[in-house]
């Protein structure tokens, strides 16, 4: 569509406003553009102007409709220029930006949000690390020596430093009053600094070496302190230190995880955890998390022998199925007071892996996910709805001056700009918390259907059995 024609008719409506009162020189100067021979058979993408809609929307109505609703000149994208001049006019709005990053971040914290919900990594233990101790030392020896010992605690997933202040464990005994060297007194030291773990070292000259000892006491744990000595070479012990501290370090970490073996009579024998089947002979898992599983052992023209076990940290557990399969399932007993070589709780991990199987899935979902999801998509429709009112504000205002008739080309350029950056900002939130909120949803809907009960049929010689869990 031609500006001329159009623009003519615009600019006349416009002076037949300005003869009533309604606008002035401003009528005037619209007709003239519109006239214009320089403008005939501009492109609809040309258009894009506020004093050009302004006199399209004066024209069109006696009292003003606002932008939002009213038709609007878009650019038909049908050339390079025209694409080029709608994105350098978006990128010429501050608030179109600003949108459009707090859009990014939104979706960022979202799938930050879900990331950590997946990696869930283990509560880290509130520790304190006391100065390393040693008779007849350099104190920089010492001083370097401990800064060593505190640097390598504080680098440990499992330990988070609660004092950053040096702290002697012998000055701490002398003000709780107790003796050190004993379980009680380390308790009360531990109640007395706020920690859970105790940390402390002790170096002694032994010849031309030096002799380390590194205790590890915690506070909840049913075992007094955990020492571990390592001889330093005279040669750099400072670098020797860091080494067997290290060393140290992964030799005191509690196994967190759960072991359980089964071993069956016959190679043959297929071997299922809550109905899945993992394994033929022999399993061994140690990535199954804490719970309780149902144990079956199924052969060709027998019954499934079947158990139930408990799986805990540092506990591992071990199943050893007869030769010769019952003709019914054993009545569940308890596995410390049973003395049925079938199921023995082993005293040490497996040694090897005798053959890879399917992974039993989790048993213990996160919500987390969903919860920061939903939480997203609810903040971003909230700005939604606040965006929709900025809009209404800047409708109300370009209809009140427009009544007025003192509206300026200047200040409706303003308020125009204003609008459509309340308009972008909208959309982008609109958008985050469609989709934020239905990932929550989603997640959530998945995570419940994962826990419903399973169920087994089992069948025999003569005979149906059911299995399930709950």
């Amino acid at each position: 569509m031609a500006f001329g024609a159009s623009g003519q008719a615009c600019g006349a409506a416009y002076g037949r406003r300005a003869a009533s009162g309604a606008g002035g020189d401003l009528g005037r100067a619209l007709h003239a553009a519109a006239g214009n021979p320089a403008l005939r058979g501009a492109e609809p993408g040309e258009l894009w102007s506020p004093l050009w809609r302004l006199a399209h929307a004066l024209s069109a109505k006696a009292s003003y409709t606002p932008f939002i609703h009213a038709p609007r000149w878009r650019p038909s994208f049908a050339s390079v220029a025209a694409r080029r001049r709608a994105v350098e006019m978006i990128r010429s709005y501050p608030m179109s930006r600003f949108a459009l990053m707090q859009g990014t971040l939104l979706l960022a914290a979202m799938l930050l949000g879900s990331v950590t919900a997946q990696a869930q990594p283990s509560v880290a233990l509130e520790a304190v690390v006391f100065e390393v101790e040693g008779a007849d030392l350099d104190a920089a020896f010492l001083s370097d020596l401990s800064a060593v010992l505190r640097d390598q605690a504080l680098q440990h997933p499992r330990y988070a430093l609660v004092s950053a202040t040096p702290l002697q464990r012998a000055e701490v005994a002398v003000v709780v009053g107790c003796e050190p060297e004993t379980t009680e007194c380390l308790s009360q030291i531990a109640d007395f600094v706020e920690a859970r773990v105790l940390i402390s070292g002790h170096v002694r000259r032994e010849g031309d070496a030096f002799r380390l000892s590194v205790s590890i006491f915690d506070r909840d744990g049913d075992k007094g302190p955990v020492q571990v000595e390592r001889r330093l070479a005279a040669d750099d012990p400072v670098l020797r230190f860091r080494q067997q501290v290290e060393r140290v370090f992964a030799e005191l970490t509690p196994d967190e995880r759960t072991r359980l073996s089964i071993r069956a009579a016959a190679s043959a024998d297929e071997i299922r955890i809550d109905g899945v089947m993992v394994g033929r002979g022999l399993v061994e898992r140690d990535t199954l998390p804490p719970g309780t599983y149902q144990v079956e052992i199924h052969r060709e023209g027998a019954l499934p022998y079947t158990r139930e076990v408990e799986l805990k940290v540092g506990e591992p557990v071990s199943i050893e199925v007869p030769a010769a399969l019952a003709s019914e399932t054993p009545a569940p007993r308890e596995e410390a007071a049973s003395t049925d070589p079938a199921i023995a709780v082993a005293s040490s991990a497996p040694a090897s892996t005798a053959m890879v199987a399917p992974p039993v899935p989790a048993r213990q979902r996160s919500l987390l996910g969903a919860y920061s999801s939903l939480g997203v998509g609810v903040v971003a429709l909230g700005g939604a709805g606040l965006m929709v009112g900025l809009m209404r504000g800047v409708e109300d205002d370009i209809a009140a001056e427009i009544a007025q008739g003192d509206i300026s080309p200047a200040r409706y350029n303003d308020l125009l700009r204003r609008g459509e950056s309340y308009e972008t900002a909208q959309w982008v939130l609109l958008g985050v918390g469609v989709g934020a909120t239905a990932l929550g949803v989603g997640w959530m809907l998945v995570s419940y259907a994962g826990d419903e009960p399973g169920l087994a049929f089992h069948v025999g010689p003569g005979s149906l059995a059911l299995s399930g869990r709950f």
